[in-house]
Order: C-alpha cells, then sequence, then structure tokens
C-alpha cells in the first residue's frame, strides 16, 4: 500500500512538474525583467 501511494504521488508530482514548469518559465521571464534593474542583487542571493 506505502509503496503504491508513492508511486501515485510520485506520478502526480511529474504530472504537475510538467505543468510547473510553464509556470516556472514564465516566472523566470518575469524575474529575468527584474534581474535586468537589481543584477548585482540577485546575483549575489543566487
Amino acid at each position: 500500500m506505502k509503496d503504491n501511494k508513492e508511486q501515485a504521488t510520485l506520478a502526480d508530482m511529474h504530472a504537475d512538474g510538467v505543468r510547473f514548469n510553464e509556470r516556472v518559465l514564465e516566472a523566470k521571464r518575469s524575474q529575468r525583467k527584474k534581474v535586468k534593474n537589481t543584477e548585482g542583487s540577485k546575483k549575489q542571493h543566487g
């Protein structure tokens, strides 16, 4: 049962990850625009 639950979670995370990736890309694009204004601060933060 535990394995089954873990597998379902992993599959769910994988499917969600694909959707999340699209959002992440959009967020990164937005961040990139802001990074131009605060490149030094962002680079130090990592």
